[in-house]
């Protein structure tokens, strides 16, 4: 049986790669995009289990895609981890709004990964 999928949405590789790093060692595949257009598409043909969406490139678009993902039957039930280096109030409200599981700083995203993962997978 295959391990569960973690799509990764974003292209700051100084982040990425330690996060891919610790997503492997929790016993997840993962699969990187960097156009949030490409978002509901592979997450329904890969069949993710969880979505990781750095917030940084371009916000409104990865908003706009995690909004598509909820509004997508096959996608709706897919956990997203949003991530911004600085993640004010209005930012957090922002992307839960959008249909976010949770909004993180990447600090609070690497220390507490295995938590964030384990409150979104509950059913």
């Amino acid at each position: 049986m295959n391990a569960p999928l973690a799509l990764l949405l974003g292209s700051r590789g100084r982040l990425l790669v330690p996060l891919t790093a610790r997503l492997e060692a929790l016993g997840y595949r993962v699969a990187t995009l960097a156009n949030p257009v490409e978002l509901v598409t592979r997450a329904e043909l890969d069949q993710a289990m969880v979505v990781l969406a750095d917030l940084e490139a371009d916000r409104l678009a990865v908003l706009r895609a995690v909004e598509l993902l909820r509004a997508n039957p096959a996608t709706a039930h897919i956990p997203v981890l949003t991530f911004a280096r600085e993640l004010d109030e209005a930012g957090q409200t922002a992307a839960l709004a959008r249909g976010a599981t949770a909004a993180v700083t990447d600090d609070a995203l690497l220390e507490h990964l295995p938590h964030l993962l384990e409150r979104a997978l509950e059913v």
